[in-house]
């Protein structure tokens, strides 16, 4: 009896195995590889993460989404931000819940009981902003434009503005009010000089300063969110051309086709210890961009936190790539297919990607 018991098990367990493996196969043929510099946590949490322009272009219409594949090389930070949809019209804001503090253990001798304790918490809230630029083209103009009438010259004026928006996105997620002050704060006010995540690198030429942000996505760290638009379909609203009056240089009306570009928008800084800032970064000697500071500031972190992008401007980016090249003096002979430039840098020396962009200046002011 127990042997054909022992049979029946094995045998409902081959069948179980047989059913599952091409389910198993397929699982392993899309998953990304365990190399990849995220690790573990980047393979469990991929599939729920969508990049700012992803999610604005899976949720806005043909013509928001083309307009955004047009301009989103110009911002590369929008392409790896991770993001947050509101859904809900009229929702601007969400709270974020956060422990501050853990309950109490310790050791205990025998017969002795344990104080109870419970940790400590706090909500957060996040605000979105309203955002967007309003389009005019004098209908004279667009009706006699050469490169497709009035149809060309919209979709030429809707190119503008949707590119002025992605910039200024891109600037406000660093630079916050100081940017715009009727905009969400950014990161740099997040991390102000001489707080516990900001790393000064002490460079002292004036109007020549950049920084360097490492940067911990995810629903408890660091998101861009966005609101909807008037009872709009996509993050971005913007509706087809009507024809309206607008005022000139002289403040005459004439006709004009119009339309406004409208959106709400936040940045989500939840946790400390989100984002690490490497500040006052010039071309001083000793003060530039190199593995040695990235790594000093990384440091910030606490134990086993992995930022996810190091955001940086070109300057900041090409300083590294000359810190990490070795110039080969030998004969070129014994050489020759060895280049004396090191390859344009694409991750940190721990692997963590590098994003470069033109929204980090390096005319800051020097912090002290």
């Amino acid at each position: 009896m127990k042997n054909s018991r022992l049979v029946l098990r094995f045998a409902a367990l081959a069948i179980l195995a047989f059913l599952l493996l091409p389910l198993l196969v397929a699982a392993a043929s899309v998953a990304p590889p365990l190399a990849s510099p995220q690790g573990v946590g980047y393979l469990l949490c991929i599939g729920a993460t969508l990049s700012f322009l992803d999610l604005a272009k899976a949720n806005s219409n043909d013509i928001v989404g083309g307009l955004i594949e047009e301009v989103q090389a110009e911002v590369p930070e929008l392409a790896v931000f991770d993001s947050e949809d509101l859904m809900e019209p009229g929702q601007l804001s969400y709270e974020t819940l956060h422990r501050t503090a853990l309950p109490t253990v310790s050791f205990a001798a025998a017969g002795q009981g344990f104080t109870a304790t419970k940790s400590e918490i706090k909500l957060v809230t996040h605000e979105c902003f309203r955002f967007g630029g309003r389009v005019e083209c004098p209908r004279h103009i667009a009706d006699n434009w050469r490169r497709g009438g009035a149809a060309g010259y919209q979709a030429f004026e809707a190119m503008g503005v949707m590119k002025a928006a992605m910039k200024l996105i891109g600037k406000q997620i660093f630079y916050g009010v100081s940017n715009d002050g009727l905009g969400f704060p950014g990161l740099k006010a997040f991390t102000p000089f001489g707080g516990a995540y900001t790393y000064n690198a002490a460079g002292t030429t004036a109007g020549a300063a950049s920084s360097v942000y490492y940067v911990k996505f995810g629903e408890q760290y660091v998101r861009l969110m966005a609101g909807r638009a008037r009872n709009a379909a996509g993050i971005f609203d913007l509706p087809d051309f009507r024809i309206g009056d607008m005022t000139d240089a002289d403040s005459k009306k004439m006709e004009a086709y119009i339309s406004e570009l409208s959106s709400f928008l936040g940045l989500q800084i939840a946790a400390e210890a989100s984002v690490v800032r490497i500040c006052n970064l010039t071309a001083e000697a000793s003060k530039t961009v190199s593995d040695a500071m990235l790594n000093n500031g990384k440091n910030l972190f606490p134990a086993g936190w992995v930022p996810d992008v190091c955001f940086m401007s070109r300057r900041s980016r090409t300083q590294l790539q000359t810190s990490r090249t070795v110039t080969l003096y030998g004969t070129g002979n014994q050489r020759p297919t060895v280049g004396n430039i090191a390859p344009i840098p694409t991750t940190d020396a721990d692997g963590v990607p590098i994003v470069a962009t033109d929204s980090i200046l390096n005319t800051d002011t020097i912090e002290a």
